[in-house]
């Protein structure tokens, strides 16, 4: 229930620079300005001249917090009396400056063709029945993807979604209990550029002779050095990605091509029965694996367009 006393603020976010996407850390950087305003009754009245100069530190604030902010290098605040031209009320602009690393939960089950929000989470040390954090209906917010410095592993969208809902003083599970705080998130989407994990993993592995068990081996090791490589860059998580379960069914292949150099081989006469035998298997093993790929391609096809579809969407409903 929204409270009749509470003031109504209007937030405004403004993205000027994102800087680095870091995954494994699960966190951002960027320049942000935050624009809110809201209702003075004291000032109704004043002319724009009396309050060029008026000192406004002692007069009611929204006192706005962003709550997903790990460090602040540069702060800037600066604030303003505007009159309304259609009723002549007294509004207090404030605009706030910064810069900053912003903490981001990172969903990673679709990786590498993820689709990432940056979040700015704004809140209020004052209460539901104090501040009522509203959108800015009369100025969007937006994001300047001119300035994006991750865009060689990224792709930022121009549109920032918006929502707005009540948090408590304490987490319980799913739950908030205690005082209940207005926040608003602010998110845009940056999806990542999967083309350097296709080219550099997934083609590079299909073109790979399986023929010789020391091309298997040589291989085995390869896609370990690539899981590697890419645990190092990902945060712990508990559940498989996309990517993963590429690796572990290129693994499960190897494996079992390995398994048959080397023991089979072994057990078998050297005659023509046992030519044709691995030639059979060799066949067995080549489809198995162009199944394999046909299938996970197909299936990350979908991914990739179903989540196009989502993010046209999500802009049609900003829109509205």
């Amino acid at each position: 229930m929204k409270d009749k006393d509470a003031r109504v603020v209007f937030v405004r976010v403004i993205f000027k620079k994102i800087g680095e996407i870091d995954t494994a850390k699960e966190c951002f950087s960027a320049e942000v300005v935050i624009q809110s305003k809201w209702r003075e009754p004291l000032l109704d009245g004043f002319n724009q001249k009396d309050l060029k100069n008026l000192p406004l530190d002692g007069y009611w604030g929204p006192r706005l917090i962003i709550s997903n902010i790990l460090s602040e290098s540069k702060d800037v605040v600066s604030s303003i009396v505007k009159i309304s031209e259609r009723n002549s009320n007294a509004y207090i602009l404030n605009q706030r400056r910064l810069k900053g690393v912003f903490l981001e939960n990172l969903e990673l089950q679709e990786f590498p063709f993820d689709v990432q929000d940056i979040t700015l989470t704004i809140t209020t040390d004052l209460s539901e029945k104090d501040v009522e954090l509203v959108v800015d209906p009369s100025e969007r917010s937006i994001v300047d993807v001119r300035s994006f410095v991750d865009e060689q592993e990224w792709k930022l969208q121009t549109e920032v979604r918006t929502e707005v809902g009540l948090l408590g003083d304490v987490i319980v599970g799913k739950h908030s209990i205690g005082r209940q705080h207005p926040f608003i998130h602010f998110k845009c989407s940056a999806e990542r550029r999967y083309q350097f994990f296709i080219w550099n993993i997934i083609v590079v592995m299909s073109i790979t002779s399986y023929h010789k068990i020391a091309s298997n081996f040589i291989l085995l090791l390869t896609t370990i050095a690539f899981k590697t490589n890419i645990s190092n860059s990902l945060p712990r998580i508990s559940y498989l990605t996309y990517m993963d379960l590429y690796i572990l069914g290129s693994w499960v292949i190897q494996c079992l091509m390995c398994a048959w150099h080397a023991i089979v081989g072994n057990l078998l006469v050297a005659n023509d029965a046992t030519f044709w035998t691995d030639k059979v298997v060799l066949i067995a093993f080549g489809v198995l694996y162009i199944v394999f790929l046909t299938l996970y391609i197909l299936a990350m096809a979908y991914k990739i367009k179903s989540r196009k579809r989502r993010i046209a969407n999500d802009k049609s409903i900003t829109h509205l």
